[in-house]
């Protein structure tokens, strides 16, 4: 089994929503491992439930029961990407209460985690506008963090595959984004769009490719966006669009690898807005950012076809959109759909259903 521990999770901007594998279905093992450790945490961390859990699984228990603060930090994110997330929200507060000030590093993942479950994932006890409150202080802290303050010497763990903790720099830059988008948003706090643009250029500015990718994209949906009220007390007065500036914000997201990015380069140059009109660099950004799975550009390339009467070839693309979500069980399209209402997802999607049956 490969590591159980994936790569840091980041709150879930549009971006990631179309670049990430967000239509993935649990695997087998996946369910199988949520199980084991559903049993091993009902029964109260008890070292007789080892037998429940296997492997790597296993190991990990034992380590956090011993009080080793990185297993504890891998098992809250086994738990969150098992979809157990008050168990992971559980995990990382009770480092933040109990590691000592010495393991600075894990602490730091350990606030960025626990604020992205707060700001992403509603429920619980608490209602979801305190969590927000709580996880945008939470963010803005680890926004400001000075990187220098930590030592050279600072040892990152050593951990099997890619279980390593990412360097504190990329972590800052993650919060600094997810703060911009909090603020354009107005969740946690009142939205402020000056204040937002601030902390994405901020983050973008900073060279690491994950963070200032995700800033770079939020920058060129945030100027290219006709429908975005100037102020909130008169939602008829929109923000007037300034779409070379988010083609500009949107090249330089494509070269960090944004994909949702390069579809909207792609629909930029087929329409002309924002950079000179060309169809056929229109057509292979499409089909680059279609190609990785990209809703939206899989939709546009389905229609380009269906309007050159080529309906084999539309409905290729349409059933990459659709097939997917009808293999989906009730509670991931559920989960889903919390999602979708902040996003321009569902276009993409209610358009390859609806030219599919034109093509059928």
């Amino acid at each position: 089994m490969a590591g159980l521990l994936n790569t840091p999770q980041v709150r879930r901007s549009e971006a990631d929503l179309y670049d990430g594998a967000a239509l993935a279905r649990p695997t087998t093992e996946d369910e199988s491992l949520r199980q084991k450790l559903v049993a091993w945490l009902q029964q109260d961390w008890s070292i007789e439930a080892f037998d429940a859990a296997e492997g790597e699984l296993r190991d990990i228990c034992a380590q956090h029961c011993t009080g080793d603060w990185m297993a504890s930090y891998r098992l809250a994110m086994v738990a969150a990407r098992l979809g157990l997330d008050r168990d992971a929200e559980q995990l990382l507060q009770g480092i933040l209460d109990g590691a000592p000030a010495e393991k600075r590093l894990i602490r730091l993942h350990a606030s960025y985690q626990l604020a992205t479950l707060l700001f992403d994932n509603p429920g619980g006890d608490v209602p979801q506008p305190e969590r927000e409150v709580r996880g945008f202080e939470m963010m803005r802290d680890l926004a400001g963090v000075d990187v220098a303050s930590f030592a050279q010497s600072t040892q990152l763990p050593t951990v099997r595959g890619n279980d390593g903790l990412s360097e504190p720099v990329e972590l800052v830059v993650e919060a600094q984004c997810n703060l911009g988008l909090a603020y354009l948003e107005g969740q946690g706090v009142d939205r402020d769009d000056d204040e937002g643009v601030q902390w994405l250029l901020k983050a973008a500015r900073q060279g690491n490719p994950d963070g200032s990718g995700r800033a770079m994209n939020a920058l060129g949906h945030f100027y290219s966006d006709a429908t975005r009220p100037l102020r909130l007390d008169d939602p008829l007065v929109l923000r007037q669009p300034d779409l070379k500036e988010a083609y500009g914000w949107h090249l330089f997201a494509a070269k960090h690898g944004s994909m949702d990015s390069i579809c909207h380069l792609g629909l930029m140059h087929r329409t002309g807005q924002g950079c000179k009109r060309d169809t056929t660099l229109a057509l292979k950004y499409l089909r680059e950012a279609g190609t990785a799975g990209h809703d939206t550009a899989e939709t546009e390339l389905g229609i380009h076809y269906y309007d050159m009467k080529l309906y084999n070839k539309a409905m290729q693309w349409f059933r990459r959109v659709v097939d997917p979500l009808r293999r989906l069980d009730q509670a991931t399209v559920e989960a889903m759909s919390l999602t979708m209402r902040r996003v321009s997802r569902l276009a993409g999607i209610s358009g390859s259903f609806l030219y599919l049956t034109k093509c059928l």
